[in-house]
């Protein structure tokens, strides 16, 4: 696990969590809808089910990361400097770079693979691939036709959710029921329930 200490000779500020969110976001919003974009990292977080995990622990440590979720591919600060600046221990760190598509993972697994192999990646990352095929379908609904951005994205979220779906089932055979897997038996079935609808709306306006 790659760990990153102070920099040296150079003090960083420490930021709170709410804080950093707001600046990092400012007023941006979502492309193709009328939403603000810091409202993504609180929709991840809801869709993280944490209040299903009987431990504190993981509860804390999901909170956390599923806000922060998309920084390390979105800010213009360095991974260092927000480890530090949210004095972000190691596991935090760790849940975070399997999160980021622009960081390999430190084992070399893809970035898929990688978040198969931890519980809790999987809880966030399903939480925000509900988050953005909801976006979605409510972009394209209301524009009633897809543009060239919302078409890739479309496209991929397809592919790869059905992937992800699908090797989840195979590394965990007992995921849907296994008490040890909550809450991903239940984003798995909402997950399946929007890959079906966005299949409806590409059909229809694809």
């Amino acid at each position: 696990m790659v760990i990153i200490t102070r920099r040296r000779g150079k003090r960083v500020k420490r930021i709170p969590l709410l804080e950093f969110l707001h600046r990092h976001y400012d007023d941006k919003k979502r492309e193709g809808i009328d939403k603000m974009a810091l409202s993504h990292a609180h929709d991840v977080l809801k869709n993280s089910k944490i209040r299903d995990i009987d431990d504190i622990g993981r509860s804390a440590l999901i909170y956390k990361v599923s806000l922060l979720h998309d920084v390390l591919e979105e800010s213009e600060m360095t991974p260092e400097h927000i480890f530090e600046a949210l004095e972000l221990d190691e596991e935090e760190q760790g849940l975070l770079i399997l999160l980021s598509r622009n960081i390999e993972n430190p084992d070399g697994s893809s970035y898929i693979d990688g978040i198969m192999n931890n519980k809790d990646a999987i809880i966030i990352k399903f939480a925000d691939r509900i988050s953005n095929i909801k976006d979605l379908i409510q972009w394209v609904k209301s524009d009633k036709r897809f543009t060239a951005t919302s078409l890739k994205l479309a496209e991929r979220y397809l592919k790869e959710t059905k992937d992800m779906m699908n090797l989840y089932l195979e590394k965990y055979p007992d995921g849907l029921t296994n008490e040890e897997f909550v809450p991903i038996g239940d984003q798995w079935a909402t997950l399946k329930n929007l890959h079906e609808e966005l299949e409806s709306v590409y059909k229809k306006y694809g």
